[in-house]
């Protein structure tokens, strides 16, 4: 079948997405790059259309059909996977991301202790932002690992779609997919909350309602952990707050200052060796920060960060710095 070649060489390069459109062969992003894979042969549209109907069941064929794009997840060929299908000038388009079973393990990623320990509060909210392809989903994941295996907690999923797939081990997990298992965010956090939850995993505060939805579990009793597009720390801060009407901005930086953990924000940058590593700024939540958050002062955040280093604080060109030394320590060694 030709899908499972495609995705068997995905697997082989270590791609992160595949690309299908008609009258190309498959294009993959290999460590940020695009590449065009030309051992296929060219996809036409009626190859495009078996695809669709190996990813996803005739009931998606026939909406795609009406709306002209669709979203999916499906596990084959020992890996889960997320796409987008769509139709651009009457042929069909589909991006793959592929996600690995294994889920890496936290205590491999290099986070000061301080974020361990926000791991096991009781409540509260902790953000992981970057652009799309930064990572964010892969480090919500090793975090909900890790407590898996150290803590006994309730633990409850929302994501759109599931990527990983958790096997309760000291903790209880239930996961539920957007538009599969629950109607929306929304709806699954109202839901979720009756649940007996610890911990509640928001795959995305996309818009208003889940991220007043996130606020307010995290008011009620629960930690949350979740994922905002966003580029650093401050601005994470400011795009939940702008994300209110005017009239609630102040009330939302009073709860956003009460119940903030703390955030990590993440890019993959290339090594030397063309080889993508994880850098990150890392804002952990203290009495100063609060006082910022409330008086709206959120440019002023970045000297939290150069000033909290001891306390488990750095700032993205920190981490940069110290990528270039270990490459340059490697290299003299």
């Amino acid at each position: 079948m030709i899908l499972e070649k495609i995705i068997l060489k995905g697997i082989e390069l270590k791609a992160s997405d595949i690309h299908l459109v008609a009258f190309s062969s498959p294009v993959y992003r290999i460590e940020g790059d695009l590449v065009e894979i030309k051992e296929f042969e060219i996809l036409d549209n009626e190859v495009l259309k078996k695809i669709v109907l190996e990813l996803t069941n005739e009931k998606k064929v026939n909406l795609l059909d009406q709306v002209n794009e669709i979203d999916f997840s499906i596990k084959k060929y020992n890996v889960r996977m997320r796409g987008h299908i769509f139709k651009e000038s009457n042929r069909i388009g589909i991006t793959i991301r592929i996600f690995l079973i294994k889920i890496p393990k936290l205590e491999e990623m290099e986070f000061p202790s301080k974020v361990f320990e926000v791991l096991t509060s009781e409540t509260g909210l902790f953000l992981i932002c970057g652009a799309t392809g930064s990572g964010k989903t892969t480090t919500l994941a090793a975090m909900i690992d890790y407590i898996n295996r150290k803590e006994s907690k309730r633990i409850i999923t929302l994501e759109d779609p599931i990527e990983y797939i958790y096997k309760s081990e000291k903790s209880l997990i239930t996961q539920r997919e957007i538009g599969v298992d629950t109607k929306s965010f929304l709806t699954g956090l109202k839901s979720g909350m009756r649940e007996d939850p610890d911990i509640i995993l928001l795959g995305e505060m996309r818009d208003y309602e889940s991220i007043e939805g996130a606020l307010l579990a995290s008011e009620t009793g629960h930690l949350v952990l979740t994922t905002i597009h966003s580029n650093s720390t401050a601005e994470a801060i400011d795009r939940i707050v702008n994300s209110f009407p005017y009239e609630k901005q102040q009330r939302i930086r009073v709860t956003l200052a009460e119940t903030l953990k703390g955030i990590i924000a993440q890019k993959l940058i290339k090594n030397r060796k063309g080889k993508r590593e994880l850098i990150t700024e890392i804002l952990l939540t203290n009495s100063a920060l609060k006082n910022l958050i409330v008086t709206g002062k959120t440019s002023q955040i970045k000297s939290i960060l150069e000033t909290n280093i001891s306390n488990g604080m750095h700032t993205m060109e920190s981490s940069m710095e110290k990528m270039k030394k270990r490459e340059v320590n490697k290299i003299n060694s």
